[in-house]
């Protein structure tokens, strides 16, 4: 991690202060982070309530099988079928890559096995060819030819981050009416990977690698560790820490980069993570962490420790962030307390959080801190600094770098439902939404293409009688590529709940 994007994510983009940090104190130019001891999770070895998850998992359908009796292969009158040999290359053919990949409209599946089906219709509306977004109509009707009243719990996937949540949230009502919806959320859905080296990428895990195609996602609705996690009710972080905030005077007139060094002597067993640090290094062998001095901090520079209190530590003052050159600074106040993890994070959450507020950075203003908070304990705990194989990424244990990255990070949520249905009865579900496109990155190939895309499973203990797609407001585009059958002038088509995927490319700047 370079001294520039310690910066960008801190707000401090004066090129200046960037060419000043490019020194001994920056991770480039320091050794790695020793490993003390990592704290014990008090608690997490204890098995946490799982809500569906043992009943669901064994249900969910292969995506490579049947999710039903295929009745809908067939076209009716006025459509097209997607045959194996469709057309635009065929529905066994897959669309091209994108550079940036928003994720299929997903499908919804059932967690008991009961007599049901449900016929699906997929309604696309493109209001205009240009958009970044597509409004879905994903609607199904199930129905119900036994004797008995059936009950069943329902879950919805789609993919979204924290950041996108209130935006590409579906609705979902029952019988036209709003369902009572609680919300499930998955980990990171995507991985990790290297850094390019000497013409290839080396096996660290210091860069994010985010889900590329349908497949990505495929794999984790079949994946029992993701949905189990994603089910799971989280083991709160009451671990012991003890805090250590700093409050300094102003910075002497200038000198712009003026930097406190705090150099600490740690336990054999402690864990330092920090906040509000910009730099870290070593000073006479001992752990040195440095910060510049500003005012209107939301929340002082913050040494969290865990285990073992430090056995001491010194402050010194720098002219800037190499920490090399000594600059009288004035007073600096050091409060020491003792908390939780949890609430210290509880803390550094809502303080976030309430410095979105007018900045205009959309999707933050409603999120729940709660939800945050819950996302960020994730992360810690599965790949961060108190996971038993930590991320690369995060090895210098800054809570900054963490608690920012896990409001952009693609993830899957699920809304989680009730349906009865009556005893010959039916009733139709529809889950409406914002979809975002995928699309290719300025000057690539392909630049002006957008992507849309389907799954048909995994329905659990639903199954699909018949499948169709819905073409609205396509007037100015064009289509690129596809394997649905939009042809002639077709706006509906008739498609086969057996294939796992249907996607749509259009031009986006068609006239």
């Amino acid at each position: 991690m370079n001294g520039e994007r310690l910066f960008r994510i801190l707000g401090w983009v004066d090129e200046d202060l960037i060419e000043e940090a490019d020194t001994a104190s920056s991770p480039a130019a320091s050794r790695r982070r020793p490993r003390w001891g990592r704290a014990v999770l008090a608690g997490s070895a204890c098995a946490a309530a799982l809500w569906a998850a043992v009943v669901m998992l064994p249900h969910l359908s292969d995506l490579s099988g049947a999710t039903g009796n295929s009745s809908g292969s067939t076209a009716a009158a006025g459509e097209s079928a997607a045959g194996a040999d469709g057309a635009n290359g065929g529905a066994a053919a897959e669309a091209a890559g994108f550079d940036s990949y928003a994720g299929p409209v997903f499908s919804l599946l059932t967690t008991e096995e009961m007599p049901l089906t449900a016929e699906r219709t997929v309604t696309w509306s493109f209001p205009s060819a240009s958009s970044s977004t597509t409004q879905v109509q994903d609607t199904y009707l199930i129905h119900n030819d036994s004797d008995t009243a059936c009950t069943v719990t329902a879950y919805y996937p789609f993919s979204a981050s924290l950041d996108t949540l209130s935006r590409f949230s579906p609705a979902v009502t029952l019988d036209g009416q709003p369902a009572d919806t609680a919300l499930a959320m998955g980990d990171y859905a995507g991985t990790y990977t290297g850094v390019w080296r000497d013409g290839g990428v080396d096996d660290s895990t210091w860069n994010l690698a985010p889900p590329r195609e349908w497949t990505d996602y495929a794999d984790l609705l079949a994946d029992e560790t993701y949905w189990t996690a994603a089910l799971t009710e989280r083991v709160s972080l009451d671990i012991p820490v003890t805090v250590y905030r700093f409050s300094d005077s102003p910075a002497p007139e200038g000198q712009r980069a003026a930097t406190r060094a705090v150099t600490v002597t740690p336990g054999a067993d402690t864990t330092i993570l920090t906040y509000g640090f910009n730099g870290y290094g070593e000073s006479e062998g001992l752990p040195q962490y440095s910060y510049f001095l500003r005012e209107n901090r939301a929340v002082s520079p913050m040494l969290i420790v865990l285990g073992t209190d430090l056995q001491d530590y010194a402050l010194a003052g720098y002219t800037d962030g190499g920490c090399e050159e000594k600059l009288e600074l004035g007073p600096c106040t050091v409060t020491r307390t003792e908390t939780t993890l949890e609430a210290v994070l509880q803390e550094l959450c809502r303080s976030i959080l309430d410095q979105q507020d007018g900045t205009g950075r959309q999707g933050l203003e409603d999120l729940d801190p709660a939800l945050y908070q819950d996302a960020a304990v994730r992360l810690l705990t599965s790949q961060g600094p108190l996971s038993d194989t930590p991320a690369d990424r995060y090895s210098e244990n800054r809570l900054d770098d963490l608690l920012q990255e896990v409001l952009s990070m693609d993830r899957l949520f699920f809304h989680t439902f009730s349906i009865t249905v009556p005893a010959g009865g039916s009733v139709e579900v529809s889950c409406s939404m914002e979809k975002a496109a995928s699309f290719n990155f300025y000057e690539s190939d392909n630049s002006n293409t957008l992507g849309f895309d389907f799954l048909t499973g995994p329905t659990g203990g639903l199954s699909l009688t018949t499948l169709t797609a819905v073409l609205e407001q396509l007037d100015t585009a064009s289509i690129l590529d596809q394997n649905l059958g939009f042809d002639s002038g077709l706006t509906q088509v008739a498609l086969d709940p057996a294939q796992p995927h249907y996607y749509l490319t259009l031009d986006a700047f068609a006239s």
